[in-house]
């Protein structure tokens, strides 16, 4: 996986913060407020991870993956869901969206730097 994350959450000041740490640690992260967002900023360059919040609506967290997944040039993107109330049913349906993390709200830095320091050993 390179160094490149993208965050996709609806708090700029989440963004901004998170951003900052990851960036901090030797990540280039970047981050956008809505998921439309996401696909004009694919053409210029290729995130190796992509978190991403799962109140997200229009494109909902699926239909981003979704569409992503069918493409050949993003099937290696790395995606980490953030949720605020984790249930079997959502575990299911990351797992059939090959989703490699979900991290439960409220999120601590430290939690998702360690999650993106495995994903990138794995």
């Amino acid at each position: 996986m390179n160094n490149q994350i993208l965050i996709v959450h609806p708090d700029g000041a989440f963004i901004e913060a998170l951003k900052s740490r990851l960036d901090d640690i030797g990540f280039q992260a970047y981050g956008v407020s809505r998921g439309s967002q996401i696909f004009p900023l694919l053409s210029r360059t290729q995130p190796g991870a992509i978190l991403l919040d799962v109140e997200l609506t229009s494109p909902s967290w699926e239909e981003i993956i979704k569409r992503l997944r069918q493409s050949e040039s993003y099937r290696k993107i790395i995606f980490v869901l953030m949720v605020r109330n984790k249930n079997v049913a959502l575990e299911h349906q990351a797992k059939l969206y090959r989703v490699k993390a979900v991290i439960k709200k409220p999120i601590v830095f430290r939690q998702i730097v360690a999650v993106l320091k495995a994903l990138i050993e794995d």
